[in-house]
């Protein structure tokens, strides 16, 4: 099954509406699975694994899906184009990039369209310089969480073992 990005994160919205997320969370916890979920990124890039760097730009994605159903500006993030010429020196500058917005987004908890935008596009830098399309990398995060069942607990979604 091949979607495309928009598909892709209606499927996401969808999925965290069946799940209560929106009902039960908010916009700060949901950057916070955000940040770990960053954290994790970071992590494969430096073991080089290459598998676990695709899983972690998607479930960045799908967390910022989640984020926008909380705040206008994640959610037309979400409609812009991805630069595919956006080039960094390296893959750990562009996480430094993205811890760079996100805490921006935590901290001063703005609703900053272009934080989320230059999330968006350096973890597509990431994949593509490992040969890895950008909606590959969030249709493997969807197939993984739309199978996933779990309940929600203080605002985050806990999946079953």
């Amino acid at each position: 099954m091949t979607n495309t990005l928009e598909e892709l994160t209606e499927l996401i919205i969808e999925w965290g509406a069946k799940k209560g997320i929106y009902d039960n969370s908010s916009y700060e916890y949901q950057l916070n699975k955000t940040l770990e979920e960053v954290t994790e990124l970071h992590k494969a890039i430096l073991d080089n694994d290459v598998d676990q760097i695709k899983d972690a730009i998607g479930d960045i994605y799908v967390t910022l899906v989640m984020a926008s159903q909380f705040n206008k500006g994640i959610k037309d993030a979400l409609k812009y184009k991805i630069d595919t010429k956006l080039t960094y020196k390296s893959k750990k500058t562009a996480v430094m990039l993205v811890l760079y917005n996100l805490f921006e987004m935590l901290h001063y908890n703005t609703t900053n369209t272009l934080n989320t935008h230059n999330i968006i596009e350096t973890i597509a830098f990431i994949g593509r310089d490992l040969h890895i399309e950008f909606t590959d990398c969030v249709e493997h995060a969807y197939n993984i969480i739309s199978k996933r069942t779990g309940k929600m607990t203080n605002g985050q979604f806990i999946k079953d073992e």
